[in-house]
């Protein structure tokens, strides 16, 4: 809501292709934890391993946003006399601030002008989280036992003190998501996260990066 360059779905997945998620686990945590590719983890209730990926591969991002109309113009990208630019936004940890680092140069690299923004923990939730006043947020989030994502990706939790952090909205995944929560069959739950999985996936409307390793 914040910049409509990210309304376009093929620069959401060119974003997501450049991205090297192996270099970001080892730059955050030394490596000590897990790629992740989805909402739902492994060993959890509708994990799906074989969901769509997007590997590293700054060569096919490129390309993508050449093929979407946009030229170089100097360093960046530009289409209609508008620049790709974007601004990343995080807490100020050494763990989340290595991340961002590294997500701006990757995108830089592709020919995106991507700036930077660091906010004190003490102020992150009253100045970006709760108004939602962010392009990109690489934050955090905890999943209970039950990985019910329905708090997360539900349109009816878009704004405070709903969790839906990056405002997805999708009355497909609406509906699977509160199917699963009317029933206490697993398997017709796992099938209707599945599906879920398979949308977002498409649309990305989060890049997932990691999930740590807990000791």
């Amino acid at each position: 809501n914040k910049n409509e360059i990210l309304g376009d779905k093929v620069i959401r997945q060119a974003l997501a292709y450049a991205v090297d998620k192996e270099q970001i686990l080892a730059a955050a945590l030394n490596g000590d934890g897990n790629i992740v590719e989805g909402p739902i983890l492994p060993g959890f209730l509708g994990y799906a391993p074989e969901l769509k990926s997007y590997d590293y591969n700054p060569q096919k991002a490129a390309d993508m946003l050449i093929e979407d109309g946009w030229e170089l113009d100097g360093d960046y990208l530009a289409k209609d006399d508008e620049q790709l630019a974007i601004t990343i936004t995080t807490v100020d940890s050494g763990e989340n601030v290595k991340a961002v680092e590294l997500l701006q140069r990757f995108w830089q690299n592709i020919g995106i002008n991507t700036q930077i923004e660091i906010i004190p923990p003490s102020q992150i939730q009253q100045e970006k989280i709760i108004p939602r006043d962010y392009q990109v947020l690489v934050f955090g989030i905890t999943i209970c036992y039950d990985s019910d994502p329905y708090p997360f990706w539900h349109s009816s939790q878009r704004e405070h003190p709903g969790v839906n952090l990056t405002s997805y909205g999708n009355r497909q995944t609406d509906q699977m998501l509160e199917e699963a929560r009317q029933t206490t069959d697993p398997e017709v739950r796992s099938d209707k996260y599945l599906a879920f999985q398979g949308i977002i996936a498409e649309d990305v409307p989060a890049i997932f990066l990691y999930s740590p390793t807990y000791t």
